[in-house]
């Protein structure tokens, strides 16, 4: 199994990973509207909380670390400051 930053490297290489990296969350492009993550921690049976709108102009909803657990998503957002942060990371 490869880490989650090996997983990223090899998709923006353009290699297969062992699953497909998903991102929820880690920048403004790939976040999710706050009606979304409060649907999906009740459809995954998290607890029921408010989301924390990160987003005010698209409603971007915080995506917490156990939603981000339940869904396997590869990127925290605590750890990034920018989109171009991650590329630098990973590369």
């Amino acid at each position: 199994m490869k880490t989650r930053r090996e997983r990223v490297k090899a998709a923006l290489q353009h290699q297969t990973p062992d699953r497909i990296p998903i991102d929820f969350g880690s920048t403004a492009v790939t976040g999710m509207h706050c009606s979304c993550v409060a649907a999906l921690r009740e459809r995954l049976g998290l607890p029921q909380q408010p989301v924390k709108v990160h987003e005010p102009y698209q409603m971007l909803g915080w995506v917490d670390d156990d939603l981000r657990d339940a869904l396997r998503s590869e990127e925290h957002t605590s750890e990034l400051q920018s989109h171009s942060d991650l590329v630098c990371r990973l590369l």
